[in-house]
């Protein structure tokens, strides 16, 4: 007579996991504060983006958490361009209105290195914040298609790039246009 030896539970090779929710909090706090994935890998103490994704895939709980905190960080680079396009808006009102002081020296109008400088820091605080939420941040085309031949499409622009005078060109075509 064979005897039958209860079935064991094979062990998975590698070393065990390290996910705790504690873990898990921390680097949805960073995430939270701006920091990617793979910088946040780079750090002591962090698994690697791989052992990110995969949590991600194996705690759904992990999943959604990660995903409002690349949100909010999403918002946080969103308010930081805005920020910056302000500040660059008020720098020219300024020279306009008598003279700006950059480092010691009056401007009556703002240098060209300066305005594109910000064009560009805002362009990428833009597109950090579509990267993180492409869905309220993107400028994606959206297309519908529904039981018929029927296609809808959307499309939402990024105008930040452009300057103030060709937003008033576009500004004044638009006008044009709604009362032909």
């Amino acid at each position: 007579m064979t005897v039958k030896k209860p079935a064991t539970k094979k062990k998975k090779p590698g070393a065990p996991s390290k996910y705790s929710e504690e873990l898990a909090r921390k680097i949805c706090e960073l995430i939270a504060q701006g920091k990617s994935e793979a910088k946040i890998s780079k750090m002591a103490g962090m698994p690697s983006e791989m052992t990110i994704r995969r949590w991600k895939d194996e705690h759904p709980d992990f999943c959604a958490l990660s995903a409002r905190a690349r949100a909010t960080s999403a918002a946080m680079y969103r308010a930081q361009a805005l920020q910056a396009a302000i500040d660059l808006n008020e720098k020219s009102e300024q020279a306009l209105d008598g003279g700006l002081i950059l480092d010691g020296e009056k401007f009556y109008d703002l240098p060209k290195m300066y305005v594109e400088t910000k064009k560009i820091l805002i362009q990428e605080l833009n597109r950090e914040a579509a990267l993180r939420d492409d869905a309220n941040f993107g400028d994606r085309k959206k297309v519908t298609v529904d039981g018929g031949l029927n296609v809808k499409q959307e499309e939402a622009f990024d105008l930040s790039g452009m300057s103030t005078e060709d937003l008033e060109k576009l500004d004044e075509l638009l006008k044009n246009a709604q009362t032909a």
